[in-house]
Order: structure tokens, then sequence, then C-alpha cells
């Protein structure tokens, strides 16, 4: 697990510390930086696979995984040097490395780098960078009449997809394998397999809904239907295509919370994406349980339901409100640099010191409401 996270010159941050727990929730205004912190995370592990190497010798700024475009747009305007740089930390060794220059606009050389020996390094980069290192982006894949598959990044890399394109594969491929933690475990599943869980909690969500998957192999395809419960009885199947956009768009982040194994790393972005507010509140509460199962996870969200679901796990004692970091992203007046606050909760849920513009528009806007006009 990541303990402290420090961002040097890279996009909004000019120096940047963030202290990690299990589950950590990136809030605030759009445009503060949120998202710079996941692209650099990606960023990291993508120099680390194209590069071929363990010591990360280059920053590519392009690949499959995040496109920032050339240096001008990675380094931080108001840099004094020129240099990128990252800081990780697990339990007490710290791996820093620095990247500055470079023949292609697009790829930055390192310049140094400090990780040890070379036993610390190797577990490093395995702890953070392999398979159970998982990204689901904003722009996930929605319904569709055929969906992707991919023996590589299902079967061999575990893998669902950065826009959960393999999700319908990945579920097929492992469905009948129990999930990693019973603390995931719903109850009215038939059983802990993750297909029934991924059921289970898709229904938790969308009560009555389950879906259906078939492959055709020759043709490398996946097909995505659903069933609702009738008074007991299925529905008839049902294109995913004309299905509310919500239910197939939660599906990857579904099966990617119930699959993650304990120590994995998870980057969630707006989970919230098309949900109902109570779908909202239910998989806030479903990734706070896969934290505290020992997953560590980095979440986006706008959703002040999002927060209301962990909130709520913390105070019904489903996960420890001391494995919750909560930060809120901001600039100010007169500074280049993004300012993240870190904000505490306690253990009955509630959030102290609660800065303006934390999730705050919704009783703005009551007391607008309440309040009688003016003849």
């Amino acid at each position: 697990m990541i303990n402290k996270y420090r961002i040097r010159n890279f996009k909004c941050f000019e120096d940047q510390e963030l202290e990690l727990g299990h589950l950590n929730v990136l809030t605030g205004l759009n445009g503060m930086g949120k998202s710079s912190v996941i692209q650099s995370l990606l960023l990291l592990k993508q120099s680390f696979e194209m590069g071929g190497t363990r010591s990360m010798p280059r920053l590519i700024l392009n690949g499959p995984l995040v496109s920032i475009g050339t240096r001008k747009d990675a380094l931080f305007e108001g840099a004094e040097k020129e240099t990128i740089g990252f800081e990780l930390t697990q339990l007490l060794e710290t791996s820093t490395y620095e990247f500055g220059g470079g023949a292609n606009a697009d790829v930055m050389e390192a310049i140094g780098h400090s990780a040890g020996d070379e036993f610390v390094i190797r577990r490093h980069l395995s702890n953070l960078f392999r398979n159970e290192f998982r990204y689901l982006s904003t722009e996930r894949l929605g319904p569709r009449t055929s969906y992707p598959m991919s023996a590589h990044e299902v079967e061999t890399k575990n893998q669902l997809g950065t826009r959960g394109e393999y999700a319908c594969h990945y579920l097929m491929h492992y469905g009948k394998q129990d999930i990693a933690s019973a603390l995931l475990s719903h109850p009215l599943a038939v059983s802990d397999s993750l297909g029934d869980q991924v059921e289970a909690w898709l229904g938790y969500i969308s009560p009555g809904i389950r879906p259906e998957l078939q492959s055709y192999s020759g043709m490398d395809v996946m097909n995505l239907q659903y069933r609702f419960a009738n008074d007991g009885a299925p529905t008839n199947s049902y294109r995913s295509t004309n299905v509310g956009y919500g239910i197939t768009y939660v599906l990857p982040l579904l099966a990617s919370l119930l699959s993650a194994k304990p120590d994995s790393l998870l980057l969630l972005e707006n989970p919230e994406a098309h949900l109902h507010p109570r779908g909202q509140v239910r998989i806030g509460e479903l990734i706070a349980r896969s934290a505290a199962s020992g997953c560590q996870i980095i979440v986006e969200t706008h959703s002040d339901h999002i927060l209301n679901g962990i909130r709520l796990a913390v105070h019904d004692d489903v996960t420890n409100s001391h494995d919750v970091k909560l930060f809120y992203f901001e600039k100010i007046a007169n500074r280049l640099d993004a300012i993240v606050s870190p904000l505490y909760i306690d253990r009955d849920g509630r959030i102290d010191p609660s800065p303006d513009g934390f999730f705050d528009e919704f009783e703005n806007s009551l007391s607008r409401l309440i309040m009688p006009k003016m003849d």
C-alpha cells in the first residue's frame, strides 16, 4: 500500500504530498487537480510497462493508459526547474524518481532515481504496478450490441480494460470463482461466486435485474442482455441497448470491486456516473467494503451520495474512520498551484472541517428555496 505520495512540478502541483489510507476520496470543483493525481500514477505504470525495465529510465507522456501531450503540458507552469518528480512511500521505504529533458517532446528522461537496492526497487514496482493495479476511467463503455474479448488482458493480465470494455469477458471467465473477501458478500446472493455476487449487487442497485452473458469466441465478442424479476418469474431477455444506461455503466465497477484481491490498488473515476442517488449510495458502501477488505482505493467523485455511502459504512462499523482519507482540492487567487486540504471523518461518519464548496450545494439551494419571495 502507498502510505505517502509526493508530486513535484507536475501539471497544477508545485510540491504536494498526500498521506494515503486504504480508501482515499478526491473531491473539489472541476479543474482543481483531482484527475492529475490519478494521471500521475498512470504515467508511472505506463512508463514502467512501456520502458521494459525496472528502473523506469523514461517518463512516457502518451500511451495506452493516459495521454498528457508534451513536456510543456506536463510541467507545472511556475516550475523553477524543468523537472518532474514523484516520490512513493510504502511503510518506511521510499522510491524517488525525477525526470527532465529528452529528445522527444512527449518523453522525459530519468535524471535520477533513488529506491535503495535492487530488491527494494523490484518490490515497489511489483506491489504497485502488477496485474492487481486497476484503473476505470470516467468514460466507460456503455450499452452495446457486442463487447470485445481479450485473452491477454483478461486471462493473462487479470484486467477489465480502462473503460471496462472487457468486463463481460472477465465475468464469463472468472464468474464461477469465489470473491476474495466475505466482507463483500451480499446476503441475498445465491453463492459467493463472482457472477452471483455481481448479480446480487446489481439487484441491490436496481431491484430485480439479472445480467445474461453469451460469448461468440469465433468472433471474439460477447453479448450482454438483461432479465427482470416479475413476481418470481423472469421476463424475456432485453438487449443492453434497451435497458437503462447506468446499469451497463456500473457493471465493470462491480466486477472490479468484487474481484479485487487484498493489497490491490484501484483507481476509480466518477463511479456515480449515470446512477440514481440510491444506487450511488450503495456503490459508496461497496467501495468502503472493498477498501476494508484490504484493497487500496483512490476514487475521484463529485457525488455527495457516494460520499454518504462511505460515511454510512463508517457509521455502521463496516470500515474504520482512520482508514478513510478525504481530500478537498481547490485553487485560490494569485496562486498557480492547487491546494489540497485533508478532511477528517469521525467514527460516526461526520466530517470535520467542512470547507465552503465541499458538497454544500444542496443546502445552499435549499436555503434559497425556503426563503419567501419578496413582492
